[in-house]
This record gives C-alpha cells, sequence and structure tokens, in this order.
C-alpha cells in the first residue's frame, strides 16, 4: 500500500464518485445518452431530443449511440451508468499503465503524484457521467500499442477510428499520431488502416438501420451541433472567450478555429 499510495488515493477517490453516483438521481448526461441508444435501435431520430432532460441533445455519432450506448439502454439505468463509468475507469488506468511502460522502461508504472494529480479530473468526470474518460483510456492504450516493436496497427487504427467517429475531440492527438508514423516508419500501414476504420465506422450504421432515418439523423445531428457551438462559444475556456471577456474584442468563429488551426500545425512542426 505505501509503495501505491497515490494510486490507492486515486482509486478510493473515484470508488467514493461511483457510491455517490449509484445513490444521487441519474444524471442527464447519461440519460440522454442511454436515450439517444435506444432510439436508433427502436427506428427514431436520437438527435435534436433532449430526453426530458432539459440539459441538451446528444452530439455523438449514430455508432456510438447504437454500438456502446445501445447494450447499454438495456440495462436498468443504474446498473447501466455504473457499468459503463466502471468500464471507462478500468480502460483509462489500464491506458495510462500501458503507454506509462511503453515510453518509460525503467519504472513499471507513473510516479504516485501523477494519480493524485489526476485525481480530482477524475471524481469530476465520473460525477458528471462523461465519456471523455473512455476515450482518454483508448488513446493512451493506442499510443502504446503503436509504439511497441511490433505495432499492433489493426487493433490501433480501429480502437483510434472508434473514438474518431464518436467525436473529432481527439483529432489532434491522432494527427500527431499520424505525422509521427510518417516520419519514423515511413510507411502508409497505419494511415490506410486507420482510413479503413473510419469507413467501417461510418457505414456500419447503414447495414442495420434504413438509410433515410440515418441520413435525417446526421442533418439534424449537423444542425444541432451547429447552432450549439455558435451560441455557446463564447462560454467555453479558452483564450477568444477571455479576450472576448478582457478586452470586448469579439473574434468571428471561422476565423477562431483558423487560427487554432494554425498555431496547431506551427506547434505539431
Amino acid at each position: 500500500m505505501r509503495r501505491n499510495w497515490g494510486f490507492a488515493i486515486f482509486a478510493l477517490l473515484s470508488l467514493f464518485s461511483l457510491v455517490r453516483l449509484l445513490l444521487q438521481a441519474i444524471p442527464g448526461h447519461y440519460r440522454v445518452f442511454s436515450g439517444a441508444g435506444r432510439a436508433l435501435w427502436q427506428g427514431g431520430n436520437p438527435y435534436g431530443d433532449t430526453f426530458n432532460t432539459g440539459i441538451g441533445y446528444f452530439f455523438y455519432s449514430p455508432s456510438c449511440a447504437m454500438f456502446f450506448f445501445g447494450p447499454l439502454s438495456l440495462l436498468p439505468e443504474k446498473l447501466g451508468m455504473i457499468l459503463y463509468m466502471g468500464l471507462s475507469w478500468a480502460v483509462f488506468c489500464w491506458g495510462a499503465l500501458v503507454f506509462w511502460r511503453a515510453v518509460n522502461t525503467e519504472q513499471a508504472q507513473p510516479p504516485q503524484w501523477f494519480w493524485v494529480a489526476i485525481a480530482g479530473q477524475m471524481v469530476g468526470g465520473i460525477l458528471a457521467s462523461k465519456l471523455e474518460i473512455l476515450i482518454a483510456g483508448i488513446l493512451l492504450l493506442s499510443c502504446a500499442w503503436l509504439l511497441q516493436k511490433r505495432p499492433r496497427v489493426i487493433e490501433s487504427s480501429i480502437l483510434l477510428a472508434m473514438v474518431l467517429n464518436w467525436k473529432f475531440q481527439p483529432l489532434p492527438v491522432v494527427g500527431l499520431l499520424l505525422i509521427t508514423w510518417l516520419v519514423a516508419r515511413r510507411n502508409l500501414k497505419f494511415p490506410l488502416a486507420l482510413t479503413a476504420a473510419l469507413a467501417g465506422w461510418y457505414v456500419l450504421p447503414f447495414a442495420i438501420v434504413p438509410r433515410a432515418l440515418l441520413l435525417a439523423a446526421h442533418e439534424t445531428w449537423s444542425a444541432t451541433f451547429s447552432k450549439f457551438v455558435q451560441e455557446a462559444f463564447l462560454n467555453f475556456e479558452n483564450i477568444f472567450a477571455f479576450f472576448n471577456a478582457a478586452f470586448n474584442a469579439q473574434i468571428p468563429f471561422v476565423l477562431s478555429q483558423l487560427i487554432s488551426l494554425l498555431v496547431g500545425v506551427l506547434l505539431a512542426a
């Protein structure tokens, strides 16, 4: 226990959060997620519906709704929610340990302060039922597999394509992985595998759900997400919101994204 004091604190705080999650009312986020998964399997459009929560819409992909939250929606709500968060926590810990061992061969696990440092973020993520916990774990695990002497390209590509399909948030990390692979390995195995996996995750729902329904769902998804970003952008914690609040310098959304893209490319280079 003394050697793993940091992880023990991290695990205990995570357990406390899971117990609190179990005892409190179902978070609106999970109700939206499970509602979206249930809706698609029942032939409904999961987008543009708050599922009686009033907190917002479902903004992840049809594949995310169908193949991840769909099975969870078949379970009693609290059981599905605890399985969702428990799985997310386990994958994150697994990914963090495997990634650490891939980049540091002298130590079997991260320093104990690492677990203490991220404990607060994990508690907040669990209580808010954030999908980003699972996404972060998958990113770490996939990065580690690609760093091996014999890279697990197929498995990594499937997982990375899956989380990219869910939402575009991991795109900068995956983009850096692609650039690093091309510079270091000088072959197209990973880019081609990732492209094929992305296409597969996009097309798979069309093999199950009527095409007309999915096209309508994509259209509603695009409209509601664009409206959300435009309306909520200046409430996000970012440099553009800071300039707007501090200096009343309103930067158009499109221009802000171009600036972000340019800065990201320069930093990556």
